[in-house]
């Protein structure tokens, strides 16, 4: 028995070394498998960020797996730092930003390409002047992308990352498509339209003529909105929570194919009609989820 242990110690001894050892060599990579078990080769990337400015910039053309944010300073350019993977190209107005995801694999991952990954992909962050008028910012963002106190001529996305606005108005409607969480705070739009896939969507005091709201598998959260025509919020699995304020023009109606519809704390009316000529329209349904409409 006195053996047994001690071989077993001498055994987990030598493989703890071997590991370090391993490790401290650049041993820690993905196991995958590809016609028998394999390891990627790739040269780990050094964590480097370029910084550079540019002129004559109006439009954002994003494609990129780092995460991105846009805000105003104290510039005479417009200055960016970035993953330095990342390809950056002017075209006319436009600057287009692209970095790519890395090969991915089915297998086994260490901590050393999470490492890998985090350096590689690092974070944009693209700094205008104050004076100046932002045309486009067109989005296919893999992570996140994060907009503060700027007015922009209209912002589309088309990726999976979360989209973040906050005190950001727009002067064209906003579209958002397929996104991740979508969070809007203290923004203006003249109108909008969310299709999240599967994120959550949080509202918090904005002010639009009119919005649709739509998830596939997310939550959707609100609290008072200035809101000028109409406001609908659809999700297919999810729970709808907020507050609208009642007068003589609101009209709203809510219902849950699965799950429970509440309306300003009632179960049994699920719907309050306006008399005036031009109400202000809310309607909110769930397939799976609860509806839940407080008033404000």
């Amino acid at each position: 028995m006195k053996k047994t242990v001690i071989v077993g110690l001498t055994v987990t001894l030598v493989g703890t070394v071997l590991l370090v050892l391993g490790l401290g060599n650049g041993g820690a990579r993905t196991v995958y498998w590809d016609h028998g078990f394999t390891t990627d080769q790739s040269t780990p990337v050094k964590s480097h960020q370029t910084s550079a400015k540019f002129s004559g910039v109006k439009n954002f053309s994003l494609s990129t797996a780092s995460p991105v944010q846009i805000k105003k300073g104290n510039v005479s350019k417009i200055e960016v730092t970035y993953p330095s993977a990342t390809k950056i190209t002017q075209s006319g107005n436009t600057l287009h930003f692209n970095l790519k995801s890395p090969r991915k694999h089915h297998g086994i991952i260490f901590f050393g390409d999470f490492r890998r990954a985090r350096q590689a992909f690092g974070k944009t962050i693209i700094t205008v002047p104050k004076s100046m008028k932002v045309g486009t910012i067109n989005s296919d963002i893999a992570n996140s992308i994060t907009i503060k106190n700027m007015t922009i001529k209209t912002i589309t996305s088309s990726g999976v990352g979360d989209v973040n606005l906050n005190h950001v108005t727009t002067t064209e409607n906003l579209d958002l498509e397929n996104t991740g969480d979508v969070n809007l705070s203290t923004s203006t739009f003249p109108s909008a339209h969310l299709d999240v896939g599967a994120g959550d969507v949080d509202l918090t005091s904005n002010k639009f003529d009119s919005m649709s709201v739509e998830t596939g598998a997310g939550d959707i959260n609100f609290n008072s909105q200035k809101v000028g025509k109409s406001f609908t919020a659809h999700s297919d699995v999810g729970d709808i929570s907020g507050h609208v304020v009642k007068n003589k023009r609101t009209q709203i109606s809510v219902s849950a194919d699965v799950g429970d519809a509440s309306l300003f704390g009632s179960s049994h009316n699920k719907k309050i009609d306006s008399n005036a000529k031009n109400p202000v329209t809310y309607r909110f349904t769930s397939d799976v989820g609860d509806v839940t409409i407080h008033q404000s």
